[in-house]
């Protein structure tokens, strides 16, 4: 259809605001009702295709029967001058992917996403409610009004009735491969409302990640990760994501229908219990994935705490614990040893899956054994022996005296080098000239050049021994600087009420409640406790060099602000009667309603009956 398009029938063509492989979408002006609309034109050159006339006449049909304040509705439909064209509500709003697109790194509101999520299964359970299936639910389908925080679900142009026949191309099924449901890719399986759950599911999981858990170069390769492949979780991409939102998110996303939710009903109610934060009654919280891998996780040393996807698992050596398949974070916590975290990736294919970790001492320290003195046993230097002989008188014989012995000096590597020099002297062997030999207490002239050796015999004992302690001095020095420099640990025991709190030390998760002796530098931290349904604890404390401390905080849980407050009874009449009343996308009744129970705030009020205009307006009740 060529771009100056000015009319189609009675409708003025403002301008193009979308193009895809199927349709071109315009925004109009109804003559009559002087609204914005939004005009759905099949190109030209599809005309002469059946299958595509006909996807496109099957939404026109089934969006007319299908009335819901989430679902975008059809005020007309029709062909104008070899035109197929369907006429449905203007949304002031972008699309899901538009949205996800735009914040780029910047996640959704985890609240708005909720919100989106639950209304637009409030659309497709009424729509599987009156036996029709989406089939083709994806970021693109679903527009949402920011102004007024609303949710809806287009392009039912591969729906289909339950009862009716499977819509493909030849040998194709229909949909996009990236949001598609395992079965849609089986010629056997029967599709039924739950493969809407399965791709609202991916549709969910992008929301909350801004990523698809499936990728691939070509729709096969897509296909095949939907069918054999296990989804990254959620928490891995996003750690802000609560454990029992990520539940539902997988429950949805099984492989298996049966082990999917069973209708949208069931994922609303669950959505509700997790906003409550009635997690012990969602049906989520009991799902456990079908197939699983016997993970084995070693350490040298043993004993480290195991901690997967920020669950405690036990410790080192940990045997045939049972994990599911796909990507996973790893963190391995001993005291003294730094912190381990690693990915792991388990295939579907592995049966029993091992790891082995060698963890690291804090602060690059070895562990070696230390004397009395402080100083290392690791490395040793011997000064050699000085053997120092000297024949003396003596009155009835001449005597031998050897002075020899053999001393170790325990060094740290510092100072190794320093002394190497010294300690690879050769032997010093000191033998002076023979001399006559004298009887004590004869008074010759050469007595006293006769104590000349033994002078320089006791010469060199003297400077052996000044050397032997100024070596022990600079050893002491040594040891003594190489303390101060490498400061020893400290260490922490946490523990709160409830337990099972993320911990955190100067900003770095360190793991879960209760944490036991985990080392840390001496020094001033910060410490944070995290967890689901209570208020974050903040605390400073000071700990010193080999320091123990064990620390116990209460957590208090959040409060709603608005369970204080009073119900407000509201009575809604309409004329005629029999209106379907939506409060914030919620049918709550058909009118007249009396005395109906709500609390202080802002809702969005909806008017639905056949035959007559939708009306809509803003709610706003105070206490």
């Amino acid at each position: 259809m060529p771009d100056n398009v000015k009319k189609i029938d009675k409708y003025e063509i403002i301008e193009e605001i979308g193009r895809g492989g199927m349709a071109i979408v315009y925004k109009g002006l109804h003559p009559f009702l002087e609204e914005y609309v939004a005009i759905k034109v099949l190109p030209e050159y599809f005309v002469q295709d059946r299958e595509f006339v006909e996807r496109f006449t099957r939404e026109a049909k089934t969006m007319i029967a299908l009335q819901h304040p989430h679902i975008v509705r059809i005020y007309d439909a029709g062909i104008y001058e070899n035109k197929y064209f369907i006429v449905m509500d203007y949304i002031r709003g972008r699309t899901i992917k538009e949205l996800i697109s735009d914040k780029k790194d910047k996640l959704l509101d985890v609240d708005k996403i909720i919100d989106i999520v639950m209304q637009v299964a409030d659309a497709l359970s009424y729509a599987h409610k009156h036996n029709i299936i989406h089939r083709d639910v994806k970021p693109s389908n679903i527009l949402y009004d920011e102004s007024r925080e609303s949710a809806y679900i287009t392009d039912f142009g591969i729906a289909k009735a339950v009862s009716g026949t499977k819509l493909t191309q030849t040998g194709v099924s229909l949909g996009t491969p990236e949001y598609m449901s395992p079965e849609q890719f089986s010629e056997t399986s029967d599709v039924d409302q739950r493969t809407d759950i399965y791709s609202l599911g991916i549709v969910f999981y992008e929301m909350l990640t801004g990523d698809i858990p499936f990728k691939g170069d070509t729709p096969l390769g897509v296909a095949y990760k939907h069918v054999h492949s296990y989804p990254t979780r959620p928490r891995i991409k996003n750690p802000k994501i609560s454990v029992y939102l990520e539940k539902i998110i997988l429950k949805m996303l099984a492989k298996d229908p049966n082990d999917r939710y069973q209708s949208m009903d069931e994922v609303i109610q669950d959505l509700k219990l997790f906003k409550d934060k009635d997690y012990e009654h969602m049906i989520a919280s009991s799902y456990v994935e079908e197939k699983k891998c016997k993970l084995t996780v070693r350490s040298e040393p043993e004993g480290a705490e195991i901690y997967l996807d920020g669950e405690y698992i036990g410790v080192t050596p940990l045997e045939d614990t049972e994990v599911s398949f796909g990507k996973h974070k790893i963190l391995l916590v001993s005291p003294g040893y730094k912190v381990k975290t690693d990915d792991l990736e388990i295939p579907l294919t592995k049966k029993a899956h091992e790891v082995f970790f060698k963890l690291q001492p804090e602060l690059g320290l070895k562990k070696e054994k230390v004397n009395e003195k402080g100083l290392s046993e690791e490395d040793t230097v011997a000064i050699p022996k000085v053997d120092v002989k000297e024949e003396i008188p003596h009155e009835e014989q001449r005597e031998e005296i050897t002075s020899s012995e053999e001393k170790t000096v325990k060094m740290t590597k510092e100072n190794k080098s320093e002394e190497l020099s010294n300690a690879e002297s050769p032997k010093i062997s000191v033998k002076p000239e023979e001399k006559e030999t004298i009887p004590i207490g004869s008074r010759s002239k050469n007595k006293v050049s006769s104590l000349k050796p033994l002078i320089a015999v006791l010469s060199i004992i003297m400077l052996l021994v000044l050397g032997f302690f100024i070596i022990k001095g600079n050893n002491r020095q040594s040891t003594t600087n190489t303390n101060n420099i490498t400061p020893q640990l400290a260490y922490l025991s946490i523990s709160s009420e409830p337990q099972g709190a993320e911990v955190y030390i100067d900003g770095v998760k360190v793991g879960i409640t209760p944490l036991n002796e985990f080392s840390t530098k001496p020094g001033t931290h910060t410490i944070k406790l995290t967890k689901e349904g209570y208020l974050d604890s903040n605390a400073t404390i000071d700990i010193k060099e080999k320091e123990s401390k064990t620390l116990s905080y209460t957590l208090k849980e959040k409060t709603s602000t608005t369970t204080a407050e009073k119900d407000i009874p509201v009575s809604i009449s309409s004329n005629p009667a029999g209106a379907k009343v939506y409060i914030d996308g919620k049918e709550i009744g058909a009118t007249p309603i009396a005395n109906y129970s709500m609390k202080a705030g802002t809702y969005t009020l909806k008017l639905i009956k056949d035959g007559y205009k939708e009306f809509s307006q803003t709610l706003t009740l105070s206490s």
